[in-house]
């Protein structure tokens, strides 16, 4: 398994939280979801591989965060939904996540080893 750069991801949802934060219209807000969620569609694939690759947890870990911003999973926060809430929610989540990452950073590779 290749290194995942978990730091890297959290730096982008901190961006991408950071954006949220700033965007004056919906048109702003719409181009950060879809940064969002193509952001948290590569992290949940980088997962998916990790785990292909005999590394366990880290779904675990960060099970509460995918399934309020993954899209059609659960009673989440849509990515698609422009409210003021649901902005406000996903920005919540993103900051939460950008500093749960770097913590997996630290486990992936010991247990890469380990397996």
């Amino acid at each position: 398994m290749a290194h995942i750069p978990w730091t890297l991801y959290a730096m982008r949802l901190q961006r991408v939280a950071q954006r949220m934060a700033e965007a004056r219209d919906d048109t702003d807000v719409a181009r950060c979801l879809q940064e969002h969620s193509a952001l948290w569609e590569r992290i949940s694939g980088l997962i998916s591989e990790a785990e292909g690759d005999g590394v366990r947890g880290l779904r675990r870990q960060m099970s509460p965060l995918t399934r309020l911003v993954t899209p059609r999973r659960g009673s989440g926060v849509a990515a698609d939904d422009l409210s003021a809430e649901a902005v406000s929610s996903l920005i919540a989540l993103n900051r939460q996540a950008a500093a749960l990452l770097p913590d997996l950073e630290l486990g992936t590779p010991v247990r890469q080893w380990l397996n």
